[in-house]
């Protein structure tokens, strides 16, 4: 804080009466002096966002940070590293890779104008607060030690664009918040350990392209993803069966691997035993097919029909004996029937 000092010149009499009085200029040139000395007295960032980022510095750990100091006053002018500021008001802090710890704060809902919150690769723990600042649009918190689920709180972050929760511990369901979410257009929630279903509200992220859910545990089918404009979709290494919808076996980068759906096929009939044991028919000849199967006289196959079994001579046989017997017995009965008359 500024300290002006007045000092009180007491003057005998007889210089009072010679005093002269300060020209208005010059009076009114003092008061501009002052009121431009008195902003620079006063800390320039915004109070409520001062109280988030001590809150947010103290659960990381108060780890060492350039510029950064415990119970800080005014981050913007006193270039804390990896905040950005607008008009007094805290927009951005970017920190990823940095080795920080600890975990996220409550305060964070205290931001007032907070547009980027980049704290991934940070080794930070614990959950995913359910407070998060409203005028949030971008959320980077992959590659850390998030555990519990993502909040149901993602509902009322209405700008948001970006969210990239990857590479963390965060388990349970996909929460059912997105139908307000129209802005979204990359969400990666890989590598976690989700379960059940797609919500169906995901089937209001109208500006969605990219989605990566690689190497999780979800389940159900994919039909909520069908009329998204995605142009780069993850599922590998989840439990998803059903019937891929067409349009999204026409996405220039789809990648399914690792699902039941990719290994569902019908076994074909001839896999089986019993169709192994079955002999072949063989190719139609225009003959009649004997009983026994046909094999050439030397032993070697060939493509020529096979020849007459034994068992159609001795049938050609008694044929002929039958026609021939009774070929005579008409004659008989005719040379008898003549001798007769």
């Amino acid at each position: 804080m500024c300290r002006v000092s007045w000092r009180v010149l007491h003057v005998s009499k007889p210089a009072r009466a010679l005093r002269v009085q300060p020209p208005p200029l010059m009076a009114f040139a003092v008061i501009l002096l002052l009121l431009s000395v008195l902003p620079l007295c006063q800390p320039y960032t915004y109070k409520q966002d001062v109280f988030a980022i001590n809150g947010l510095y103290m659960a990381l750990g108060s780890p060492m940070l350039p510029n950064w100091i415990t119970n800080g006053v005014d981050p913007c002018n006193e270039s804390w590293q990896g905040v950005e500021c607008v008009n007094s008001h805290i927009t951005s802090i970017t920190l990823s890779f940095a080795n920080l710890g600890g975990q996220l704060s409550n305060t964070l809902a205290n931001f007032t104008s907070l547009i980027t919150l980049d704290l991934s690769n940070t080794n930070i723990g614990g959950t995913i607060p359910d407070g998060l600042p409203v005028t949030m649009q971008k959320l980077f918190l992959s590659g850390n030690q998030l555990s519990g689920s993502i909040p149901s709180t993602l509902s009322t972050l209405t700008q948001l664009t970006t969210v990239s929760l990857d590479n963390n511990h965060l388990v349970g369901e996909i929460p059912d918040v997105f139908a307000a979410l129209t802005g979204v257009a990359n969400l990666d929630f890989s590598s976690n350990n989700l379960t059940g279903p797609l919500p169906p509200s995901m089937g209001n992220l109208t500006a969605l392209t990219s989605l990566h859910i690689q190497n999780n545990q979800i389940s159900g089918i994919l039909d909520v993803l069908q009329d998204l404009p995605l142009q780069d979709l993850n599922i590998e290494n989840n439990l998803f069966s059903g019937p891929v919808p067409a349009k999204l076996l026409n996405l220039s980068n789809f990648k399914m691997d690792g699902n039941p759906f990719n290994t569902s096929i019908a076994i074909a009939p001839s896999a089986q035993p019993l169709a192994a044991s079955a002999p072949l028919a063989p190719p139609s000849t225009g003959h009649v097919p004997s009983k026994e199967p046909a094999h050439s006289s030397n032993g070697t196959g060939g493509s020529n029909p096979a020849p007459p079994s034994g068992t159609n001579k001795v049938f050609i046989v008694k044929l002929v004996g039958y026609i021939l017997i009774g070929v005579v017995s008409a004659v008989v009965v005719v040379l008898l029937a003549m001798y007769c008359l």
